[in-house]
């Protein structure tokens, strides 16, 4: 919207939105090193760095282990880096359809995003509505969803050692977790139709100049 906006184009931002109840949301204080991904393998949603970070957290919680759902045209590459590393614990669980989604995200802790490029990642609103504690790069429209400290944990962009920090902080510190994904759960309303909808009615509603609308939802959506 900035962008457009800057060269001089209306632009009306509708946010991506989510149906809570399909989620089973529950606080995590026992929280445990089960982490999950469920972006798509391409370059731009940093799996790789996922994994990376793994490696580190394997190294101070030796039960952890990792969920990667998703598919691409990196899956071989992924693949390769995972062995290569040689930490147990990983499971390429493959394409989820939404409908298994809700028990992919029930049964993990943590929800890690590594995106270079983004949008307004319905897996993180996802994530959010199963009370996951997010941690997650700072790119696109994610800081307007995941405010550091308090919706989730922001991390920099292509660095697995903050990353796995910022996941042993939380697994050291379950109080705060649960804080965060409590407070999450909230911002979720913020997505749901009956907010979402009005904005959809104003912009067909508009007489005259054509509406621009930028797409909130990431390219891959759903999933991951």
């Amino acid at each position: 919207a900035r962008a457009f906006s800057a060269h001089g184009h209306d632009v009306k931002v509708i946010a991506n939105f989510i149906q809570p109840s399909a989620f089973c949301f529950r606080d995590r204080h026992d929280l445990r090193p089960r982490l999950v991904s469920t972006r798509n393998f391409e370059p731009h949603y940093g799996v790789s760095t996922v994994l990376r970070a793994f490696e580190l957290i394997k190294a101070r919680y030796a039960d952890a282990t990792l969920t990667i759902v998703g598919s691409g045209s990196e899956e071989k590459r992924l693949r390769e880096l995972a062995a290569t590393l040689g930490v147990a614990g990983v499971d390429f669980r493959g394409q989820v359809s939404p409908a298994e989604m809700p028990a992919v995200l029930g049964a993990a802790d943590v929800f890690l995003n590594a995106s270079i490029v983004d949008n307004q990642p319905l897996s993180i609103l996802e994530a959010f509505a199963s009370g996951l504690p997010v941690v997650s790069t700072p790119v696109g429209g994610i800081p307007e969803m995941v405010r550091d400290g308090q919706t989730g944990i922001l991390v920099r962009v292509g660095d697995p050692a903050a990353m796995a920090d910022a996941v042993c902080a939380l697994l050291d510190h379950p109080d705060r977790a649960v804080a965060i994904s409590r407070e999450a759960r909230r911002e979720v309303e913020k997505y749901v139709w009956p907010v979402v909808r009005p904005a959809w009615a104003g912009v067909y509603g508009r007489v005259g100049a054509p509406a621009r609308v930028a797409a909130s939802a990431s390219p891959d959506e759903g999933h991951g």
